[in-house]
């Protein structure tokens, strides 16, 4: 039976909210129980039927408050008489575009834009003066370009090569340089019970995204989906986009 710390656990991990040591304990327990792992696809599903269904109901409701506006009885009246049918017509295709196109749909960059966040998972060390650490400290502090400069410096042999390529390539990403975001994150290897492996093909998907690759986004969506990592709910999230239909 599971207990209420381990409701917490997974409603944190659907709420992105974990600390380091509560996502190490997560893990933990969904490699060590079948019930608890179980629990969280659930809940995943359940999160993901959610979402569907909210945004079916408001294309609905989209849908249907055009056809009431199409429909109310000498709606010419809202017209001025000397724009003619014509114009009538061409008011009417208009409110069809921005109804159905510009709600029910989103541009490829407009989902990267709402889903793309740099990676937050640095952990910077007091009195660190390494080229890495003034990298880190630069990333923290949003400056992505002075962060590239210090990660340039930086001795690979004595810092995490993964770590070092996602941060390479998170900079990119925000700095607007997808191909050399995406070169710098296909460098981590892959490896399943990696993190990092995991945020890399989070930014993957995204980088493919943004430049319409859209089956080699999705790949790697549902990729994450089935690994069951911190991304899955966002990756289930965005595939449910009608990009990906």
């Amino acid at each position: 039976m599971l207990s209420d710390q381990d409701f917490d656990l997974i409603q944190k991990f659907l709420d992105f909210s974990l600390t380091k040591e509560e996502e190490e304990l997560f893990h933990s327990k969904q490699k060590s129980s079948e019930d608890f792992a179980h629990q969280v696809s659930f809940q995943r599903e359940v999160l993901v039927l959610f979402v569907t269904i909210e945004k079916a109901k408001q294309k609905e409701k989209m849908l249907v408050d055009y056809k009431k506006f199409s429909s109310v009885p000498n709606s010419s009246k809202f017209i001025p008489v000397w724009f003619g049918y014509a114009a009538a017509a061409s008011l009417i295709f208009a409110l069809t575009y921005f109804f159905i196109l510009r709600f029910e749909t989103k541009s490829n960059e407009e989902l990267f834009l709402s889903y793309f966040e740099p990676y937050d998972g640095v952990v910077i060390t007091r009195g660190e003066e390494s080229s890495f650490g003034q990298g880190l400290r630069a990333y923290s502090d949003q400056n992505y370009e002075e962060a590239l400069r210090a990660f340039s410096e930086t001795d690979v042999d004595s810092t995490n090569y993964s770590l070092l390529n996602l941060l390479r390539g998170n900079c990119y990403l925000e700095l607007g340089n997808i191909e050399l975001g995406l070169e710098f994150l296909l460098l981590i290897p892959e490896d399943e019970n990696n993190l990092l492996t995991s945020a890399a093909e989070w930014y993957s998907a995204l980088a493919y995204l943004k430049k319409d690759e859209i089956e080699k986004s999705k790949i790697l969506l549902g990729s994450l989906i089935d690994s069951q990592s911190v991304y899955s709910t966002k990756a289930a999230e965005l595939l449910s986009e009608s990009v990906f239909d």
